[in-house]
């Protein structure tokens, strides 16, 4: 083999010893100022690197670090470590190594969105110059001290747990939102201040902080990856704790304060400030399955670097040992409990990984134009979910003449095709929407113009007849409308008459007056016709139900104003709205399950009787419309309640007793068979069509 000649270490790099591994071996840190990046290695790669300035060759080095001391290395081993110094950039200029491979124009525009970081402030002399004023803060006094500020806070607050949540309501107003924004920002500010100046304690210089953005989201973070050089373990777990526990002083504080300040605005600030420190602190910067805080934290505690990658490799050397049969070396040297923990950690790192990235995906979707988000989401799905899983088979087919001869991998595939065969069992296909179930025939009395109660004729609960007098009002404003559009019809009625006298003036406006009077003639009709109304009477044989206890003689009522309904309980129905990409599934005799909304053990079956051929265009049922809690999406036009989409109504008749009451809830509707795979893929291309605008 040729010689290799050994390229120069950059000039500005510093070695410094760190940490023994978990073998007990020692390790050194290398750092390289002008990109401040540190880079751990081992005896080995020490010995080698701190003799480049002695030696030109390889061979020269290989003899030296071989007989002077313990260690037996080969050309291999040189070659891998000037590779490695070549791609991190620790070689001076010059060099014929090959540099690292540039990733590639799609990898830098996946991750360039998905996630940079732009660095703010450099606040080394900042810190440094204000640390003796701030330094009582990060004793262990002042910790304790507002531990017991918390416990006491906590204390405090349990007898007015219901009070003190009730705060939460106030965020969702446009001030609240605004507000929590704000605190958030100024929160994470402390939580970022708290980790530099508890590097600047333990001597590390902190060159510069900024804001990260993860799917366009901003984090704040703080540069401090020196504190690799600390020795001290403990050192660098309270640097990486230092802003979970500002934000846990700053939680004590102001729950504490939540007892002294007036309702309203001080209240929300301090409750904001109370959920936001908890909450940021507990599910995000301790979360060891993200890269943030408690990563960090735990991978010093356990003593292991790159912990989620070696966790990952664990997992996947138990994937193919288990489903594949393959008995690979173990990825890395740890004992068996430690093994054992590094593959439980990686199967939860990838069921997270696998949400997250769903999640995130979700998420661009929504965040971006369409249909510029539907292929963001694409693009996500395929690289961080699709090419990962494609790369782990592309290795299985090139590894099936090792695990081919096990049986343990027929079993496997057979599980794999009987999983992948439920999805083209044809089933039922059935949908959930929301649905009432109410009497068969009912009269719902409402006020057919603002009107005063003169007297009512029945009691909550009554049964009465049809055609008998249920409540009389009298309006004022249709007695006005009355006088005034009789008065219109007599002074049309009037004109015409005179002007029939005049043959010529009457002939030109002959077509003119006779429209005028027949609107006025139709208006005025319509004005007694509600009039007429304003004694209500019944329409159907039942009983008095939703009776508005707090009606009184006297009193105005509206026209959109339920008096109270009159239903005829010998027969109840249910009835459903759907969406148009549902309707040609259900048919008339589909069976449906009704269940009410408050009553999570109880159903009523129903059959389908009618399914509407035109959508609807009114909501005939308020307590299904988004205006009022429903999951309908509505709007009030004209004093109705009008749905924003097309929606198809279903009645179904049922034998079950409906309690006398319109009962809102869900009903579960199933169809004629189908592939269940057909239908997923019915509506992803529904989705597409409609997000690039082909339908």
């Amino acid at each position: 083999m040729e010689d290799l000649k050994l390229p120069s270490l950059h000039p500005l790099l510093k070695i410094q010893e760190a940490l023994p591994n978990n073998e007990g071996y020692p390790q050194w840190v290398i750092h390289h100022p002008v990109s401040n990046q540190f880079y751990k290695i081992g005896w080995a790669e020490f010995e080698c690197i701190s003799r480049f300035h002695q030696y030109e060759t390889a061979t020269q080095l290989l003899e030296s670090v071989n007989g002077e001391t313990t260690l037996t290395i080969d050309q291999d081993d040189i070659q891998s470590l000037l590779q490695f110094l070549m791609q991190n950039g620790l070689l001076a200029g010059g060099s014929s190594l090959a540099p690292a491979e540039e990733k590639s124009i799609w990898s830098k525009m996946m991750h360039g969105y998905l996630y940079f970081t732009v660095p703010l402030v450099k606040p080394d002399k900042f810190l440094k110059a204000t640390w003796p004023f701030v330094s009582p803060l990060f004793s262990s006094p002042f910790h304790m001290v507002m531990i017991m500020v918390l416990v006491m806070g906590v204390i405090m607050t349990l007898s007015r747990i219901d009070e003190f949540f009730g705060s939460f309501t106030q965020i969702f107003t446009l001030e609240g939102i605004i507000l929590s924004a704000i605190i958030m920002t100024s929160i994470k500010i402390f939580h970022e201040f708290a980790h530099a100046y508890t590097a600047t304690k333990h001597g590390i210089s902190v060159p510069h902080m900024g804001a990260a953005f993860i799917v366009m989201y901003p984090i704040l973070y703080t540069e401090a990856t020196a504190a690799w050089l600390i020795k001290d373990k403990s050192a660098r777990i309270e640097i990486g704790l230092a802003g979970v526990k500002f934000e846990l002083y700053l939680a004590a504080i102001a729950l504490i304060a939540w007892h002294f300040v007036y309702p309203g605005l001080g209240q929300m600030i301090c409750f904001t400030v109370v959920m936001i420190s908890l909450v940021g602190s507990l599910l995000v910067n301790l979360n060891p399955l993200m890269r943030f805080d408690g990563y960090y934290v735990l991978s010093d505690y356990v003593g292991i670097e790159n912990l989620h990658a070696i966790a990952i490799d664990y997992a996947r050397h138990s994937i193919r040992k288990t489903c594949l049969g393959l008995n690979d070396e173990t990825p890395h040297d740890f004992d068996n409990r430690r093994a054992f923990l590094l593959t439980m950690f990686g199967y939860t790192l990838l069921i997270y990984r696998l949400f997250l990235f769903l999640g995130i995906s979700i998420l661009v979707y929504m965040v971006f134009m369409k249909p510029l988000g539907l292929i963001a989401m694409m693009l996500e799905l395929i690289w961080f979910i699709g090419l990962p899983i494609i790369k782990e088979l592309k290795i299985w087919w090139e590894r099936r003449g090792e695990y081919m001869k096990h049986t343990r991998v027929y079993g496997f595939m057979t599980l794999i095709v009987l999983f992948i065969s439920i999805f083209f069992i044809p089933t039922s296909y059935n949908a959930t929407f929301p649905a009432v179930m109410h009497a068969h025939d009912y009269q719902a009395v409402y006020a057919p113009a603002p009107s005063e109660i003169i007297n009512i004729h029945v009691v909550d609960g009554q049964t009465v007849n049809k055609g008998e007098p249920l409540i009389k009002l009298s309006s004022q404003p249709l007695r006005a409308e009355i006088a005034r559009t009789k008065a219109k019809l007599e002074n049309l009625q009037s004109l015409k008459r005179r002007e029939q006298t005049d043959t010529e003036l009457f002939r030109g406006r002959r077509g003119s007056i006779d429209d005028e009077l027949k609107a006025a003639q139709q208006a005025y009709d319509n004005a007694l016709d509600k009039q007429n109304n304003l004694t209500i009477r019944a329409k159907l044989n039942g009983d008095i139900i939703d009776f508005n206890s707090d009606l009184r003689i006297g009193q105005v009522v509206k026209q959109t104003d339920l008096i109270f309904r009159v239903v005829d309980l010998s027969q109840n129905k249910i009835t459903t709205y759907i969406d148009e990409s549902n309707l040609h599934r259900f048919t008339v005799g589909d069976v449906g399950y009704f269940r009410p909304a408050y009553a999570l053990f109880e159903s009523y079956k129903g059959i389908v009787a009618t399914i509407d051929p035109v959508d609807t265009d009114i909501l005939d049922f308020p307590s299904l419309s988004s205006i009022h809690g429903g999951n309908i999406p509505s709007k009030i036009q004209d004093g109705e309640i009008k749905p924003l989409t097309a929606i198809y109504k279903i009645t179904l008749k049922t034998d079950d007793d409906a309690k006398s009451k319109i009962i809102p809830g869900h009903i579960k509707l199933y169809g004629e068979k189908e592939v269940s795979i057909r239908v997923s893929l019915e509506k992803m291309v529904q989705t597409v069509r409609r997000e690039l605008s082909l339908n």
